[in-house]
């Protein structure tokens, strides 16, 4: 499988910064010192591309192209086939969040676009996801085990709830639920997750909660496909999920499960 975009110019980033700490000709580091300036931007950048940004992206590849003519081989040809996988996967994407009033990062929001994907373009006209904000540094280190379920169901109904895990078993949550109409605390969470045999991939996850309105939720889910992610100490578990509520309504999202590593314990 070949890595993503963004990971493949972090390996590029650390190689050309490698080479700088080896470089002792003048002309030579200034040319690198270049090429780690426009990596930095267009990987900065990269995640957050807005459709309004696509034009400042596409100017910044084509001065990555250039700069590839002044690195040597093997690490020339490795620039050159992230390039070519840029040019190849790229993601025009508009999402509205679907209630002004949200106070929540974490929220329902319409989404339209287009994906280009291996040369195969598919053109999203009303889709829907729940949106994912978030800015700062995280300190993955402090914590031993997060996970998270954001399902959003075909009845406008979405849940938000990430938990996490810190050292002498401290439980932190961030969670609410939003009934169609407004945001609710959530109260008496119980969040089982069945892993499968190598304990992080999820094989399905039972939820049960009440709401301030003292409403008892209840839904199931089983993944559709897994992944897995490396994230500085940890290794983070995507799965993406088929949910659904007590009353039978159905709903898609993910259900993402961190390890900090090495893996000494179950959760």
């Amino acid at each position: 499988m070949k890595p993503s975009v963004p990971i493949a110019l972090d390996t590029a980033l650390q190689e050309v910064k490698d080479m700088l700490k080896a470089e002792t000709d003048s002309r030579k580091r200034i040319n690198l010192i270049s090429l780690i300036t426009v990596l930095t931007v267009i990987r900065r950048d990269w995640d957050t591309a807005a459709a309004s940004r696509v034009d400042d992206i596409e100017c910044l590849t084509d001065i990555m192209k250039r700069g590839v003519k002044l690195v040597p081989d093997p690490l020339r040809q490795k620039l050159s086939e992230v390039i070519i996988q840029a040019e190849q996967n790229r993601v025009d994407l508009r999402i509205s969040a679907l209630d002004a009033t949200i106070e929540s990062l974490e929220g329902p929001a319409s989404v339209k676009g287009s994906i280009n994907l291996r040369g195969t373009k598919t053109d999203i006209v009303n889709g829907y996801c729940v949106r994912d904000i978030s800015w700062g540094i995280r300190d993955w280190e402090k914590m031993l085990h997060y996970r998270l379920s954001w399902p959003y169901f075909t009845n406008g109904k979405v849940v938000a709830i990430t938990h996490a895990i810190f050292e002498n078993d401290i439980n932190n949550y961030q969670m609410a639920v939003y009934d169609g109409n407004q945001w609710l605390q959530i109260h008496d969470l119980e969040d089982n997750i069945e892993f499968a045999e190598d304990g992080m991939t999820v094989k399905s996850l039972h939820y049960r909660f009440r709401d301030g309105n003292n409403k008892i939720w209840e839904y199931t889910a089983k993944p559709i496909f897994n992944y897995m992610i490396p994230v500085d100490g940890f290794r983070t578990s995507m799965n993406w999920m088929e949910y659904r509520l007590n009353d039978g309504t159905v709903g898609y999202g993910t259900c993402e499960c961190g390890f900090r590593l090495p893996l000494e314990r179950t959760f």
